[in-house]
């Protein structure tokens, strides 16, 4: 799995956080995917799905580091 940072996690009432990658791109990911306990600037591993030909590349896995 790759490492990123967390760059935004949700506030309470709100769906998506952000993460971004060892290159720099940002990605938007489910607040409940992120695991608890992390904080913006953390570390995590994730895991990219590219499988969809008409989706854009998204985050289906996140660990802690």
């Amino acid at each position: 799995m790759a490492i990123g940072k967390v760059i935004r996690i949700p506030p309470n009432g709100y769906t998506w956080g952000q993460v971004r990658d060892e290159y720099g791109n940002s990605w938007s990911v489910r607040g409940r995917d992120i695991p608890s306990g992390k904080s913006a600037g953390d570390d995590l591993a994730y895991r990219l799905d590219f499988s969809s030909p008409t989706d854009s590349p998204r985050i289906v896995s996140i660990e802690d580091d």
